[in-house]
């Protein structure tokens, strides 16, 4: 009798892993009984879901369409050594079937092959890449079912084989129907899937979109977010059949469907869900939420979410992107290569079957999601490091650099070689490289223009507005600069008019500041005078999220003299604590500074271990390759295991 056994197995589960504190008592992952390198199910996948509840992590789960996609994702689990989530959604399993087999309504055959193949792949491969791995069916609609009817009837195949499901969860995605309707499906399945603990995701309100075959364009704006009344009945609907599932419910996270901006993001929701339903029960925050339309979120509210109970999130977009791009870009790189078997710029009969070959140009793109999947991990908390006080943030300032627009190829390679899933990156062209520079850069760089006027645009021969800006994209523009200081007379209430105009339209700003050699020679005091009055006019624009300070000893840049480790951090030192006395403790703790003094891959360890150095506004060296060692060294200092 399958209904008993769900409950006897629901009973001796509870006992072992119903309590999150035991679970947040075990120091890692690896402890969680069950857990081993590869696919992992039952007891030990939703062990793993405790154990990130309790530990304020969640997994992310990547859409996969290929091999080589999820060889990108194991890839970046094993570079950071943390578990991922691999899942297919139904026509990206038709996908890894073929687009050219049969895929018949109300059969979906090759989407059920697809998925199958991928999981047996995914069984293959993972324990080679020595981390846990869990195996996941994205949206499931209606119409959909015979899919996963398919994929069922294969779980309970291997099961009676091995005595474990094919994959480890499934998720039905049933907001098209009335809630009624939804929860009794999922009842339903729930109540097959238990016996196999395969666990069961679900959708209460709306997050999926067209992508997912979910066509919620016309759907009531209530409908964007679920009530605590809604989570509850699923909680209420489902628990006695199975503590195994986890709820997508809706907190404005539809994807696929709204323009940005049209909807706003509330994961604060997801705490009065877990509060009512904490109430209802009498047990702490017994809900497992997943946070769908996760890509491109902000990062505040995706630690909103973790701490209200996310243990998953879906990516797909970014990592798509970041595939795409690593194409784009290879091609961009080697187009006169690319043109023909024979003959590119080194000679009309040189063979290019070195750039064409699929295993180069394909690597190129499993290099890019590699690093965005990392990226997602790092977001997520799914890491081992012990988190900064501060996100590191380096910066390659080019100034009038490179004289001709074919060297910036190069450049910008180098750039996009930098990982930026544990340091902010970003880059700040000549005025007349912008827009080549944002077509060419990849992941998350961010371009940062290096000056803009004071207040929008009109007749100012020279200059460059802010809501030019804008329209190309850019979020961030460096201001303050010496030379700009030196060269151009800007001076401090000029800089502070500047800082104001780029805070009111939205932006975000690299502010420099820093001394000449005359009073350096003085010692600290001269120099915090120097410093003190170039913040005096922006101090109530000081705000962490919104401008990053760059101490730029002025004696030091371009004369391949450095200050010391000890010169630098006392003088960052002495930044941060006069913001604390004359901004607020909160901002000191806060705001980044960066060291702006000539660094260099041979000087940036010593400097990156000084605890009030954020990173590098790096000059010369950001035309070299060595401004890739430079963020690893400042990634290798600050995110210590």
């Amino acid at each position: 009798d399958l209904s008993s056994a769900a409950q006897d197995l629901t009973s001796v589960f509870v006992s072992a892993f119903a309590d999150a504190l035991t679970i947040s008592h075990i120091m890692s992952f690896w402890d969680v009984p069950g857990v081993k390198a590869g696919v992992i199910t039952g007891d030990a996948a939703w062990g793993l879901l405790n154990h990130a509840k309790a530990n304020g992590y969640a997994i992310p789960a990547f859409n996969c369409t290929s091999t080589s996609t999820i060889n990108s994702v194991l890839e970046a689990g094993k570079k950071l050594g943390r578990p991922v989530m691999i899942q297919f959604s139904e026509g990206g399993a038709a996908f890894m079937a073929g687009k050219s087999l049969p895929n018949e309504k109300g059969v979906l055959q090759a989407s059920t092959l697809g998925a199958i193949a991928g999981a047996q792949f995914v069984r293959a491969v993972a324990p080679a890449y020595g981390i846990p791995v869990l195996v996941h069916s994205d949206h499931c609609a209606k119409k959909l079912l015979p899919w996963f009817d398919g994929m069922l009837e294969a779980d309970e195949a291997y099961f009676k084989k091995y005595g474990e499901p094919l994959f480890s969860s499934h998720m039905l995605d049933l907001s098209e129907e009335p809630d009624e309707e939804n929860i009794a499906i999922c009842q339903k399945y729930l109540k097959r899937m238990a016996p196999m603990k395969c666990i069961l995701e679900m959708e209460i309100g709306i997050t999926g979109g067209v992508e997912d075959g979910v066509d919620n364009s016309g759907a009531a704006k209530e409908k964007l977010y679920s009530t605590p009344e809604d989570v509850f009945a699923v909680y209420t609907g489902l628990s006695p059949i199975s503590p195994m599932f986890t709820i997508a419910a809706a907190f404005g996270n539809v994807h696929g469907v709204y323009k940005a901006g049209n909807v706003v993001l509330r994961p604060e929701l997801l705490g009065e869900f877990q509060e009512y339903a904490s109430k209802k029960t009498g047990k702490q925050n017994p809900l497992y939420f997943v946070f769908h339309g996760g890509s491109g979120s902000e990062k505040h509210h995706i630690e909103t979410a973790l701490s209200n109970g996310v243990v998953k999130m879906n990516v797909d977009t970014d990592t798509q992107w970041a595939y795409w791009s690593g194409l784009k870009n290879f091609y961009k790189a080697k187009c006169g290569y690319l043109q023909g078997q024979i003959g590119n710029p080194e000679g009309a009969d040189k063979p290019n079957k070195s750039y064409y070959d699929p295993r180069k140009w394909i690597r190129e793109s499993e290099l890019t999601m590699v690093k965005r999947v990392q990226e997602s991990c790092t977001d997520l908390s799914n890491h081992n490091f012990a988190t900064p006080v501060r996100r590191p943030i380096v910066g390659g300032n080019w100034k009038c650099n490179p004289e001709c627009l074919s060297k910036v190829d190069g450049l910008v390679q180098n750039i996009n070689a930098c990982n930026t899933s544990l340091c902010d990156v970003y880059v700040c062209p000549s005025t007349i490289h912008v827009t080549e520079v944002i077509s060419k850069i990849s992941g998350n760089v961010k371009v940062c223009p290096q000056n803009c006027n004071f207040k929008g645009c009109g007749a100012f021969t020279g200059e460059m507005a802010v809501e030019q800006m804008k329209d190309l994209g850019l979020q961030w523009v460096l201001i303050g600069h010496s030379e700009r200081r030196e060269y151009f007379e800007e001076d401090d209430t000029l800089l502070a008019a500047k800082l104001k105009y780029i805070l009111d339209a939205g932006m975000k700003c690299v502010f420099c500041i820093g001394e000449k050699l005359p009073e350096r020679e003085k010692g600290l005091d001269a120099t915090m005078a120097v410093c003190i009055k170039q913040l005096e006019q922006i101090k109530g624009m000081l705000d962490p999220e919104k401008v990053v300070i760059a101490y730029e000893p002025v004696w030091a840049i371009g004369t391949g003299v450095t200050a010391t480790a000890a010169q630098a951090q006392e003088t960052h030192a002495a930044i941060r604590k006069w913001i604390a006395s004359n901004v607020s403790a909160q901002c000191a703790a806060g705001i980044r500074i960066q060291y702006g003094g000539s660094a260099n891959a041979k000087n940036a360890p010593e400097l990156s271990a000084c605890p009030d150095i954020d990173g590098f506004l790096v000059g010369g060296a950001s035309l070299k390759p060595e401004f890739v060692e430079i963020v690893d060294a400042v990634i290798g200092e600050k995110w210590k295991k």
